[in-house]
């Protein structure tokens, strides 16, 4: 195995894959990437067993094959030599032995027989969808998503998934599509982010709903790409969802468990509306919060008509910060109590508005009734909710 690459792409293609590569593992292969080389074309690959990254780039073959790279010694290497040159990759197919050759230096490494990889049948067995000529398999569930959509969907939710292993169906993303629209769900229990989305010019399937593991969506949430979605069957049930963007292919496990009804959570009678300025109130909370009890995390807002004042203390201290500021609120006096942790990650991740610093709290009459939040001073299919907790 023979091949010559630019370095800045060399380097760039291995960031794509090896975000696929555990930290920690039983078996020494999964340490690897595999390089496959079919003339000019260069594929790499990764896996974890619950993800696959394969990314594909241009260059210079001269004799084909495979090997079995350690994935975080050329990782390192390809970092710090400046992305500027080339790299000749060569292969020893009796040994094993790779050497890379540059402008500054010869550098050996041992590699292992590729035989030696997982069988990825979910990569290998399956194909990138052709949307001029979709399959007559409805279970395929294809979908298309702009890069402005990925944001959208996974940039705001991935946030509030739960990081308890014992609910595994709340450590994943619930992505629901309905031909002309998608949502994407995040959801500990106590907050629950969701995205919206409109279909463009292909439909999404008409009633599809998988969860995904957050470390996934993780992944495509750094995805400026376009991106085509569609699932893998084994046995006729969906066990791995697949997508295509750029020249990258990423395929994920799914999480089988069953999704909570979120809708009952989310009210409809949140008549009450605060306004006030992003800014102000994330930075009030965040000075505040400095005087809290370490373990219960809270803080206090008690709501008037043209001002709020945001309250933390640590009474086993004697500790406690309070600030006043301006609002807009249009409902009785009210107090209530939230986790100061959950609150701050909330307002960072609701969408900002060109020219607009306000945010809008929308709330019911109760102080411990879910609280709705938005960028926009009208409620859409875009949802942020915060569960109160208790007034001290």
């Amino acid at each position: 195995m023979k091949f010559t690459i630019n370095l800045a792409e060399f380097n760039r293609v291995l960031n794509k894959v090896i975000q696929a590569i555990p930290k920690r593992t039983a078996l020494p292969v999964l340490e690897h990437f595999l390089f496959v080389l079919n003339e000019n074309t260069l594929e790499v690959i990764a896996t974890n067993q619950d993800i696959i990254l394969k990314a594909s780039t241009s260059v210079e073959g001269e004799e084909d094959g495979k090997i079995l790279v350690p994935a975080k010694k050329i990782s390192d290497i390809a970092k710090v030599m400046d992305n500027v040159g080339t790299v000749e990759f060569v292969v020893d197919a009796t040994n094993y032995d790779i050497t890379l050759k540059t402008d500054a230096g010869i550098y050996d490494m041992k590699g292992l027989d590729a035989d030696e990889y997982l069988k990825l049948p979910e990569l290998f067995d399956s194909e990138k969808p052709d949307l001029n000529n979709p399959p007559a398999d409805d279970n395929k569930n294809i979908a298309v998503l702009k890069p402005n959509d990925i944001q959208k969907l996974f940039a705001n939710t991935t946030f509030a998934v739960s990081q308890d292993d014992y609910r595994p169906a709340l450590s994943g993303l619930l992505m629901q599509f309905r031909e002309q629209y998608a949502y994407v769900v995040g959801t500990d229990s106590f907050r629950l982010a969701r995205g919206f989305v409109t279909a463009s010019e292909h439909p999404f399937p008409a009633d599809f709903d998988v969860i995904i593991p957050a470390a996934s969506a993780e992944i495509l949430k750094k995805v400026d790409q376009e991106v085509i979605l569609s699932s893998i069957s084994n046995f006729d049930k969906i066990t791995h969802l697949r997508f295509d963007y750029d020249n990258v292919v990423f395929i994920t496990k799914i999480i089988t468990e069953k999704f909570p009804p979120y809708e009952t959570v989310i009210p409809d009678n949140n008549e009450v509306r605060l306004t006030l300025s992003r800014t102000d109130f994330l930075n009030a909370i965040r000075r505040v919060s400095i005087f809290s009890n370490s373990n219960q995390k809270y803080a206090k807002l008690n709501l008037k008509t043209d001002h709020i004042i945001v309250s933390s203390e640590d009474e086993s201290k004697g500790d406690k910060g309070m600030e006043t500021l301006p609002c807009d609120y249009t409902g009785e006096d009210m107090t209530m109590g939230f986790n100061h942790e959950f609150l701050v990650e909330a307002i960072m991740h609701l969408d900002k508005i060109e020219g607009d610093d306000n945010i809008y709290l929308f709330l019911a009459t109760d102080p411990n009734r879910p609280v709705l939040m938005s960028a926009e001073p009208e409620l859409g299919q875009t949802i942020m909710l915060l569960m109160p907790t208790r007034v001290i």
